[in-house]
């Protein structure tokens, strides 16, 4: 016994359970998805959130092919995962007190998630799995960061991005000296803030940087590559900004330090040069990987060799 047996339900009224099952599930967790939904709507860290559902959705539909493979049951990975949801589920529900809300409400949703990749396995096994198992992981970024590793990974960004702001008035001559997250200019001191950081925009380049890489990349390192790039453009995205802005309220006019570029249309500027860096390196990842093929498709003719 492999644990795997196939599944004796016509397809579909293994559908059909599929899809009671996922509702009833989703209706026991209808207060934390109420939560996450005002998370996502009031606090632009957990933005990208809404984005999650809609992108798994549509890369569904891409690997349709998935449904050419015969459905069975695969119990013990099942198992596994619906019994991580019931202990992540009492956790929230004992424990909410104690650890607050934002972490019992990211203990609740990774139940939830859990208990869906669950009901795949039991529904339709292993191999349909790992037919879609992106889309089918991309689901974990339901999960809303739990504020420990939000505020780590909200002051990477920060430190990062007042370290290359400060090369950046380096390379450019200009004074500078720094303290902390705190840069000393000429005419003006600017703090590199936490809401300096651009965690919203970095979730959202993340989110796009998966699913790219995803779709048109095929080597996993290539794929790393395009993440760790992220990282990267992300904090000279803010390093950029934040040197622009401080240029111009030096040398043209100091209320374009707190002026309608910085609140309101400047990070979508920034953004779209982000995006455009992106994909300048995906396009490089993408030709390395059609070279080989190429050379495959037409191998060289060394000199005096004779055409088989």
């Amino acid at each position: 016994m492999t644990g795997s047996t196939i599944h004796r339900y016509p397809t579909d009224t293994r559908d059909k359970l599929f899809l009671l099952s996922v509702a009833v599930t989703t209706l026991i967790a209808w207060h934390p998805l109420r939560a996450l939904l005002d998370a996502a709507l009031q606090h632009e860290q957990n933005s990208h959130i809404l984005l999650v559902l809609p992108i798994v959705v549509g890369l569904l539909y891409l690997e349709g092919a998935a449904k050419n493979i015969k459905p069975e049951t695969s119990v013990l990975p099942s198992a596994a995962l619906l019994v991580v949801a019931g202990i992540l589920s009492l956790s929230s529900f004992f424990y909410g007190h104690a650890i607050g809300p934002a972490h019992t409400l990211s203990l609740s949703i990774a139940a939830l998630v859990f208990s869906w990749l669950g009901l795949v396995f039991a529904f339709y096994g292993a191999h349909i799995f790992k037919k879609c198992i992106f889309p089918l992981l991309f689901l974990l970024l339901l999960v809303p960061l739990p504020p420990i590793v939000l505020n780590a990974v909200t002051y990477a960004l920060q430190y990062g991005s007042t370290r290359a702001t400060e090369a950046l008035f380096i390379a450019f001559g200009i004074p500078v000296a720094r303290e902390g997250f705190v840069l000393f200019l000429p005419s003006i001191d600017i703090e590199v803030a936490a809401e300096c950081s651009g965690i919203r925009s970095s979730m959202m380049l993340v989110l796009t940087c998966l699913v790219l890489g995803h779709l048109f990349l095929r080597s996993p390192w290539r794929q790393f590559v395009l993440f760790v790039s992220v990282v990267v453009i992300t904090i000279l995205k803010n390093a950029l900004r934040i040197f622009t802005l401080a240029t111009l309220a030096m040398y043209v006019d100091p209320s374009w330090i707190e002026g309608d570029f910085h609140h309101l249309y400047g990070g979508s500027i920034f953004f779209a040069l982000a995006m455009g860096m992106i994909l300048l390196v995906l396009r490089f990842l993408r030709r390395s990987e059609q070279v080989p093929e190429t050379l495959l498709q037409h191998p060289p003719v060394h000199a005096g060799a004779k055409p088989t």
